[in-house]
């Protein structure tokens, strides 16, 4: 049987009503939807957000690993600037100090050279003193020629041999040269000691006058020692 009128307005009562309470749900459904798609994006920002955070955490700690190393670095600097100032102000001093070393050097090497002058002008005095000595011996005996004794012969080997001719062979050319330096030695300075020739020459006198060449050769020697 048909529905009646009553029942069919009664149907699409039910029918709006479910209706309506089907778009409600559907709002409901789609708020909710809405919401949970909010709340996903903003834990989405939110653990973004931590991301973030620790990435510039880590940044922040390079930067400080950076910031101590320079700080490192210029306390090295400036340890190496006053390490180079300290070098710089000793190699001032001692270029000052080799300057005066080289003063030093020349003054020592003019006075060694003056020494050696001296000691120069003393030796040829006292050869030419000896020869003095002899001379004067040679006179009042009554020789005329100049002849100094020898030392005593002595056996001797091939070494000592070949030294004795080479010492005779420099005694030789020493007195070829005090010969021509014989005017200088006549004005050498008053700091040479004087000594009277007779004085060397009390111990070996004899009634005769004469001296024997062994005592020449002593007189000669006490002669140098007492120059020296």
């Amino acid at each position: 049987q048909p529905p009646t009128l009553e029942q069919f307005i009664d149907l699409q009562e039910k029918l709006k009503k479910k209706e309506a309470l089907f778009q409600r749900l559907c709002r409901s459904a789609r708020e909710s939807e809405l919401r949970a798609e909010r709340a996903e994006s903003r834990l989405d920002s939110a653990m973004g957000m931590k991301e973030n955070g620790v990435s510039l955490k880590l940044k922040n700690e390079k930067l400080e690993k950076i910031v101590s190393e320079l700080t490192d670095l210029l306390e090295m600097e400036r340890e190496n600037s006053k390490n180079f100032e300290n070098v710089k102000l000793k190699n001032e001093q001692l270029k000052v100090e080799k300057e005066n070393l080289k003063d030093r050097v020349f003054e020592l090497t003019e006075l060694l050279n003056k020494e050696r002058e001296i000691s120069e002008r003393n030796k040829a005095r006292a050869e030419k003193l000896s020869r003095r000595v002899v001379e004067l011996e040679n006179e009042k005996s009554g020789e005329k020629e100049v002849k100094i004794a020898n030392p005593p012969v002595v056996e001797l080997d091939k070494e000592e041999e070949e030294e004795e001719e080479e010492k005779k062979e420099e005694k030789s050319g020493e007195e070829e040269k005090d010969e021509k330096s014989e005017d200088a030695c006549e004005s050498v300075s008053d700091t040479v000691p004087s000594i009277d020739p007779l004085s060397v020459l009390i111990p070996y006198k004899k009634k005769s006058g004469r001296i024997s060449n062994k005592e020449l050769a002593e007189i000669v020697s006490r002669l140098q020692k007492n120059l020296q």
